[in-house]
């Protein structure tokens, strides 16, 4: 009896031992986001659906929206490359909820990524926007 629980605590340590681990979302100040984009450290990504953009979106962010992602997961690598030429990936929404999936996803294609929440935060610092008419159709249609 003594040796199957051992045997039952050592498979279970070792199950265990083996759990994949969800990469933890960093988060990145909206103001260091936007100096990171100007020296090309890095890509900001707008994962907001078309909805959601008239209100305009960061001037430097390129768009993917959460439902390109979620429906081709490859949609990140097309609009951002192979690399992204090693530079961190940012990404924001509405609430940061979505950023932190894209996080998540971004992290598991093996990029540098981080969130900046939210849209509103970017706003509120002051930093450059985009009007609606400035916006682009979404990456994940475009050929890249």
């Amino acid at each position: 009896m003594r040796n199957l629980l051992a045997a039952a605590l050592a498979v279970a340590v070792l199950a265990c031992s083996h759990a994949p681990v969800r990469p933890v979302a960093i988060e990145v100040d909206v103001r260091d986001a936007a100096r990171m984009a100007a020296r090309g450290e890095a890509v900001i990504v707008d994962v907001r659906e078309q909805a959601e953009l008239a209100t305009g979106m960061a001037a430097p962010a390129i768009w993917v929206a959460t439902s390109a992602i979620e429906k081709d997961p490859a949609a990140l690598r097309k609009a951002l490359g192979a690399d992204a030429g090693g530079r961190w990936v940012l990404f924001y929404c509405a609430a940061g909820r979505r950023a932190a999936r894209a996080v998540q996803a971004a992290s598991l294609q093996g990029f540098r990524a981080a969130s900046i929440v939210s849209y509103a935060r970017w706003v509120a610092a002051g930093l450059p926007t985009r009007a609606p008419s400035d916006l682009p159709p979404p990456v994940a249609r475009q050929e890249i």
